[in-house]
């Protein structure tokens, strides 16, 4: 019924007025619900491609116009409808979101190819993974689809791209020209409408409660994703977020697209639209041929966009190939071409009038706002506005997947000997593999780095039998990462420790300052001990396919009248907090939490100062059950314990209550 109530909305508001507000949407006129009752009944009829809808028929405005967005609950539903009544679209549902909405993602391209998706990613990976012999190249390039990632709307401010995406696929659904026939044909899109759901309908309530306000397009005073905000885009490295973990999924494990387009929007004083190839420094990890690749797409993109008539394209600019971390980022280390475009913004649905004289240059890659060779034809200023944005994306989006059709057995063919170069030199040159002990003051989070590695298609591998590297000696069961594998430049760039290289305009200058994140090494983030091996060196390996979970254990007396644990691991903090928030239902607490202030000696066991104890406001025994549960949960050791009467509680343990926060 959403859907239905915003369609109400949209109907009954012409594209040149302002959104109507809330009790517009609980009162509407009877003439108001004819209108909504004829699109609704052709929305729900039939499932045939004569009943597929245009975005402005189901919307009541064209896409991009002024003071008009569309929230997620409509654009999911709009994809639905296209998957519906369209055999070249498909819709696949990738999990929840931080805030319990679907992630979609649309799977575009020829029926007959829909028909064979299986076959299709088994053929990615077989290129991505390049196990195969060479002399089986060139039948897979020629069989295989090129594989298209389009990420929209990952910062829900720049909102544009969420609502180009309904038209987008519209246009792939229902055209019959040569250049969509060749594009379907030929590649397997996927299409990402909102990558940020949440923060979607966020910016849409937002904007739609302020228009007409003098806070009409203003910052939203809160974040536009629950726990990262704008740094949604600075966690490809990490995968702390249940949304990058599903489209990492996506990306390393399930399709390996050639090309990722991820759509962006920057700031509206300066040029109107950047694109590839990008500004210094470049990461030395990242192959030279994507580096290439990466400039003759850009070059393609400049060509085609000042072609149909687009000013104010900007290259060479700006944005640079060195930060680990970011949508476009990270598949460069893995041997796909991340391409970035960023848009000049509105005022999210709120026209903006620029003078010429009042834009302006950057400080990488345009000195000031002029005629440049990586800027031939700049915008003249005037009116700019969210339509503008959405055609901008739209013809980028073409030109991309026009470029991919037409080359994708090259690019295919590519992407297996960038996986093949990755193998060859980390049999060849130093560093041969990154070795990690599993003696580590926190081993829960040495696996968490192991595993963040893993989601992130790097290969694992364990030791069956000691062995020596480098002239030491390592035991059985630690772990290794060999850099002959074809995601080398992930492991290698995630492992090692990075020095972002000194630059000056001029001898006499500061250095420049980074465009973004310059080091990101996982070791020194995450406190885990790793070794890097310079030499060649032989052990007994095995790869594993999954990583082991740690088994937490309660012990000691079966009569206790207390429990301790050592507290020293990110996984304990966890357990602390629980402890901390632990209630009853009338709010009053379960535990009684103290801090050791000195070693602890227990029935042979050592429990070192800031370990831990628990008294339970009920009995103990009641409780055993409830910890035994916690401590596998958590993967935690928790030692029950009788020895401890109230005299030595109170002269080796301070009580200790949950932190508090200002602000």
């Amino acid at each position: 019924m959403i859907f239905f109530r915003t369609l109400c909305v949209n109907c009954a508001s012409p594209s040149h007025q302002r959104k109507a507000d809330f009790q517009e949407i609980r009162t509407p006129k009877p003439w108001r619900i004819l209108g909504v009752l004829i699109i609704c009944t052709a929305f729900l009829q039939g499932s045939t491609s004569a009943q597929l809808m245009a975005p402005e028929a189901v919307l009541g405005f064209q896409v991009g116009s002024d003071y008009q967005v569309a929230g997620w609950q409509t654009v999911s539903d709009y994809m639905r409808h296209v998957a519906a009544n369209s055999d070249r679209v498909l819709v696949e549902e990738l999990g929840k979101t931080t805030e319990d909405n679907d992630l979609l993602m649309l799977l575009i391209s020829a029926p007959e190819n829909l028909e064979n998706l299986a076959r299709y990613q088994q053929i990615q990976r077989e290129l991505a993974i390049a196990t195969k012999r060479s002399e089986e190249l060139d039948t897979l390039a020629q069989e295989g689809k090129a594989v298209v990632l389009i990420n929209c709307n990952l910062h829900s401010t720049e909102i544009a791209s969420s609502q180009m995406s309904m038209e987008f696929a519209y246009q792939f659904a229902t055209a019959e020209t040569q250049q969509i026939k060749e594009i379907l044909e030929n590649v397997i899109i996927l299409l990402i409408p909102s990558a940020n759901p949440d923060g979607l309908n966020i910016v849409v309530d937002w904007y739609n409660r302020t228009v007409g306000t003098p806070h009409e397009g203003s910052e939203i005073p809160w974040l536009y994703h629950k726990y990262t905000g704008h740094d949604n885009n600075r966690d490809w490295f990490m995968l702390t977020q249940i949304e990058t973990q599903l489209l990492t999924r996506v990306l390393y494990e399930e399709w390996f697209p050639e090309v990722v387009y991820d759509v962006h929007e920057m700031s509206y004083r300066g040029p109107r639209f950047v694109i590839p190839p990008y500004f210094e420094p470049v990461n030395p990890n990242i192959p030279p041929l994507l580096q290439r690749t990466l400039s003759l797409i850009g070059a393609q993109l400049a060509f085609d966009l000042t072609s149909d008539g687009f000013t104010g394209v900007l290259s060479s600019a700006v944005y640079d190939t060195w930060w680990h971390g970011g949508f476009r980022t990270v598949p460069y280390r893995h041997n796909m071409v991340g391409i970035l475009t960023e848009a000049a913004r509105v005022e999210i649905a709120t026209p903006i009038f620029q003078p010429h004289h009042t834009l302006k240059g950057y400080r990488r890659g345009l000195d000031q706002y002029a005629l440049r060779t990586n800027f031939p034809e700049p915008w003249p200023g005037g009116w700019w506005r969210l339509r503008n944005i959405v055609d901008y994306e739209k013809a980028a989006a073409l030109s991309i997947l026009d470029f991919v059709a037409e080359h994708r057995v090259t690019l295919k063919t590519n992407f297996y000997k960038m996986g093949l170069d990755a193998i060859a030199k980390g049999k060849n040159e130093p560093p041969r593999a990154f070795l990690i002990p599993t003696e580590q003051r926190d081993i829960h989070t040495t696996l968490k780095m192991l595993d963040i590695l893993k989601r992130g298609g790097v290969q694992i591998h364990q030791a069956n039998a000691p062995f020596i590297a480098d002239g030491v000696e390592y035991p059985a069961d630690t772990y290794v990462v060999l850099m002959s594998q074809p995601f080398r430049a992930h492991a290698k760039d995630l492992l090692e420790v990075q020095r972002y290289p000194e630059r000056r305009p001029s001898p006499e200058s500061p250095p420049e300052r980074p465009y973004d994140i310059a080091g990101w090494t996982l070791p020194l983030q995450m406190g885990v001990r790793t070794i890097a091996v310079v030499h060649p060196f032989e052990a007994d390996l095995r790869q594993l396919p999954m990583l082991p979970a740690m088994r937490g254990m309660l012990d000691g007396t079966p009569e206790p009248t207390s429990y301790l644990f050592e507290n020293r691991t990110n996984a304990e903090a966890l357990f602390l907090n629980h402890l901390f928030n632990a209630r009853f239902g009338n709010n009053s607490r379960k535990y009684k939490l103290y801090w050791a202030q000195r070693t602890v000696e227990l029935a042979g066991k050592t429990l070192p100062p800031g370990a831990i104890l628990i008294k339970t406001v009920e009995p103990p025994l009641h409780q055993i059950a409830e910890l035994n549960a916690l401590a596998s949960e958590y993967g935690i050791h928790i030692h029950a314990d009788a020895s401890i009467d109230e005299g030595e509680l109170s002269r080796r343990f301070a009580s200790v209550d949950a932190p508090r926060l200002g602000l």
